[in-house]
């Protein structure tokens, strides 16, 4: 009891901070525009006897982040095209490409990266032209869409975005806390809308119709599902909650989300997430297995293994022994 009650007092400390920097932030500097679009479009074409497709997990992309892209190269019978060479190139000055040359290998395949910076939304359209020996050319192209969201610090205490950002960190390891913290940054750019106007974001449609259609999953998983980062799935549930497209409830650590026409039904027990059953296969499996043994089957970090265990730990769901050095994870019998 007395652990939440300092991690909500965590919390309001850290929303008031964060608060007042953003209302001082806006009266001294204006935020750049978040122009919103509706289509995004991913294309490939191909010239002669050479097919050329750009794909990516990203079609829309925070601006200074970066996107992993694959070019694939096949031959009029779509067989893969090994050593081809690939020219890629985007028009617009502020996107870049690394690298803008690549030789495909024997699966017709070859990896580059997408990165832009700007300050507004912007579209970029990706070329990539294909050429080998005794080939005609063939050339793909790929749409993404970049966009910016800002709010200057300039003239706030150093002091103040110190504390801010050590309070963070404090809550920066529960749904709720990061929920909440990028809501109370981004909560500016949430008055620029009308509620007619909530839905044509792109992004924030994906995010409308993923919950429609899988009511009551937490943060953790919409952000998995969709790929994208904690600021715009943060920036974007607020404003969807805020206008009444969809509600919210907390469930321990977890912040779920339904349509605001669903009723929420009475949950018992305690919500896992997909990692956490994963971690619990492994114990039922591997009769006291260590953190490390675990982390290596599921292939994930140490550091994300031991804060999932504590949490089972501590909810009574998993009990730990150690034998010398080493503690041993098992499932508590009820």
């Amino acid at each position: 009891m007395m652990k939440r009650k300092m991690l909500r007092f965590c919390v309001l400390i850290c929303m008031i901070l964060l608060l007042t920097i953003s209302v001082i932030a806006i009266t001294e500097n204006k935020v750049s525009a978040y122009h919103e679009n509706t289509s995004i479009m991913v294309s490939s074409r191909s010239n002669g006897t050479l097919s050329v497709k750009i794909s990516s997990d990203y079609t829309v992309l925070e601006s200074e982040s970066v996107a992993p892209m694959t070019v694939t190269v096949k031959d009029r019978y779509n067989f893969p095209v090994k050593n081809a060479l690939v020219n890629i190139d985007v028009k617009n000055a502020a996107g870049k490409v690394f690298p803008d040359t690549v030789i495909t290998n024997i699966d017709g395949i070859g990896k580059f990266n997408f990165t832009a910076k700007v300050n507004r939304e912007t579209r970029f359209i990706i070329t990539a032209n294909a050429s080998k020996e005794d080939f005609t050319s063939g050339e793909g192209r790929f749409e993404i869409t970049v966009y910016f969201y800002h709010i200057p610090l300039s003239q706030i205490g150093a002091w103040s975005l110190g504390i801010s950002a050590i309070l963070a960190l404090i809550v920066a390891n529960t749904e709720v806390g990061k929920y909440s913290f990028f809501t109370i940054v981004l909560l500016p750019l949430y008055t620029r809308l009308r509620k007619e106007e909530v839905l044509d974001h792109f992004v924030r449609g994906q995010i409308y119709g993923y919950i429609m259609a899988n009511p009551g999953k937490h943060y953790t998983s919409i952000k998995d599902s969709l790929k994208v980062t904690n600021g715009t799935l943060s920036y974007h549930l607020r404003t969807l909650e805020m206008q009444g497209f969809i509600k919210s409830k907390r469930d321990g650590t977890y912040k779920l989300f339904y349509p605001l026409h669903m009723k929420i039904p009475q949950r018992q027990g305690i919500k896992l997430s997909d990692l956490q059953i994963n971690i619990l296969d492994i114990i039922r499996q591997n009769s006291g297995p260590t953190q490390n043994y675990i982390a290596k089957a599921l292939e994930v970090s140490q550091q994300t293994v031991s804060y999932n265990l504590k949490n089972m730990y501590r909810e009574g769901i998993i009990r730990k022994e150690q034998i010398g050095r080493l503690v041993k994870y098992y499932i508590q019998e009820t």
